[in-house]
């Protein structure tokens, strides 16, 4: 949307483009940051701006011979953040 919203030279397109994309990175961060806090209590930022800096890394390492060992690590991270139960008792949302 956004690429065809410049190359059409239609604002309104691009700029709703890019609101839809930075909500989509907010809501990822955000559960990110949720899963985080409910598996590590106190140190949740940090892990949280590390497995964000991982993946941006990841982007970037397209082709090299560092890729697949990033993408098994984040693989690895992912599943645990997914399987991984949390010691919290009450939960409240």
């Amino acid at each position: 949307m956004v690429g065809y919203g410049i190359s059409d030279s239609n604002n309104g397109l691009t700029t709703f483009g890019f609101l839809v994309a930075a909500l989509a990175i907010w809501g990822g961060i955000t559960t990110i940051y949720k899963r985080m806090s409910a598996l590590f209590n106190e140190d949740a930022s940090m892990y949280t701006v590390g497995l964000v800096l991982l993946q941006v890394l990841s982007s970037f390492t397209k082709g090299s011979t560092f890729e697949p060992l990033l993408t098994l690590g984040l693989l690895i991270i992912g599943l645990y953040l997914i399987f991984k139960n949390s010691n919290i008792q009450n939960h409240e949302g």
